[in-house]
């Protein structure tokens, strides 16, 4: 049987406010924050129960997900110390 959709599962694991998205065929199928879940503001820590979530109400399990994304924050240095192609814009230093 042919598999009937595209799922990418995206992750924010940096630091607080833990969340997920699952998209399906590149809409937002579910979302959800870790907070909505346990009820602290600011939830940090492991991400299972956002990923959970995503997966049961879609009823599909971690093997139907194609791609799966997480955020990082960590900017790209060029060979000078600055950021990446990002120098200039508002908020990015011009040298880390």
């Amino acid at each position: 049987m042919p598999k009937q959709h595209t799922y990418v599962l995206g992750l924010n694991t940096y630091d607080h406010d833990v969340s997920a998205c699952l998209l399906r065929d590149g809409a937002i199928a579910f979302a959800i924050a870790k907070e909505r879940i346990t009820r602290e503001k600011h939830a940090t820590g492991f991400y299972k129960e956002v990923i959970d979530y995503c997966l049961n109400a879609e009823d599909i399990t971690l093997e139907d997900v194609d791609l799966i994304v997480r955020n990082c924050y960590i900017l790209p240095v060029d060979e000078n110390g600055r950021a990446a192609g990002l120098s200039g814009h508002a908020g990015v230093p011009s040298r880390i």
